[in-house]
């Protein structure tokens, strides 16, 4: 069974070919897969051991040292060590606890977003039922602080690694969109529900109609 691939492999021309084998990917990307992994080495030692192996989504495992690839572009690959660079691979309260927590509560309230946004609107008076969506929406905005924090900063990180910042910026910038629409998904049901529960009847029924068509 061959040996893991770390960063510090990969930093290396036998490294990164290796991960071009597993990848694919031009030999432009390649050599630029091996300066990026250079510069995390040079700037972050710590991160030496970090394993680098394909996978099905691009991730940074939080809990086991570990960046899993889909793709040989080398911006995921910064994107993915820039999350390392940022949390680091020892255990502490921001890697373990809040991070994860943040991602869990964001998934929960998405769940539970729409029904409990419906049944407040419907049990409680008009001005009580919007103090409770409000107050609800800055918990579900709170919660998806962390997650926005951690991808807007892994993606400096990853564009300040590379050769051209902007253009960088650009490759990640629709990744980073689907992590913050995710991530704001229960703020955006619950804001919508406060307005549609203050429309004609008529109207009401016409954009809850819309919403769950939307998948919400």
């Amino acid at each position: 069974m061959p040996k893991p691939l770390t960063l510090r492999d990969l930093a290396t021309a036998q490294g990164a070919l290796r991960l071009q084998r597993a990848l694919g990917g031009s030999d432009e990307q390649t050599g630029e897969s091996l300066l990026i992994a250079s510069r995390f080495l040079k700037d972050n030692p710590e991160l030496g051991s970090l394993q680098v192996g394909r996978a099905s989504s691009s991730f940074f495992d939080h809990n086991n040292p570990r960046v899993g690839l889909s793709s040989g572009d080398p911006s995921v690959l910064a994107h993915e060590l820039g999350h390392a660079a940022d949390l680091g691979l020892d255990r502490s309260l921001y890697k373990n606890t809040v991070t994860p927590y943040s991602r869990s509560l964001v998934g929960l309230m998405d769940r539970v977003a729409l029904p409990a946004a419906l049944a407040t609107s419907t049990l409680f008076p008009q001005k009580d039922s919007t103090r409770y969506l409000n107050y609800a929406t800055a918990v579900a905005a709170l919660a998806a602080m962390p997650n926005l924090y951690n991808e807007a900063k892994a993606t400096h990180i990853a564009a300040s690694k590379s050769n051209d910042y902007l253009k960088t910026i650009a490759k990640l910038a629709p990744g980073f969109v689907s992590h913050s629409i995710e991530s704001l998904s229960p703020v955006a049901k619950l804001q919508a529900i406060k307005y549609i529960k203050d429309m004609p009847r008529q109207q009401q029924a016409i954009a809850m109609s819309a919403l769950t068509a939307t998948g919400a």
